[in-house]
């Protein structure tokens, strides 16, 4: 949800029909989309335990720690711009 309303503010600068119409219909797809792929993971989330295994499981569990460690950094860094009227 993050990512799809970062994507909207990026499109500002677009022409108004491209902002209210295509970048919203992107955004919804990009919803469904998503929302389709994760309950696919939910439903077959037992099937693909047995496959990753545990060591399979555990270097997963690191790369989306990286991940949201990386989505962190970025929260932060753009709060402090924010805040201090920074420009990068």
């Amino acid at each position: 949800v993050t990512g799809a309303s970062a994507y909207l503010k990026k499109r500002e600068s677009w022409p108004t029909i491209c902002t209210t119409f295509f970048s919203k219909s992107v955004l919804v797809g990009i919803i469904i989309c998503l929302s389709a792929v994760l309950w696919l993971a939910m439903f077959l989330a037992e099937r693909i335990a047995r496959i990753l295994g545990h060591t399979g499981q555990q270097v997963l569990t690191r790369i989306m720690g990286l991940i949201l460690l990386a989505l962190a950094i970025e929260f932060i860094v753009v709060g402090i711009t924010q805040a201090f009227h920074l420009t990068r």
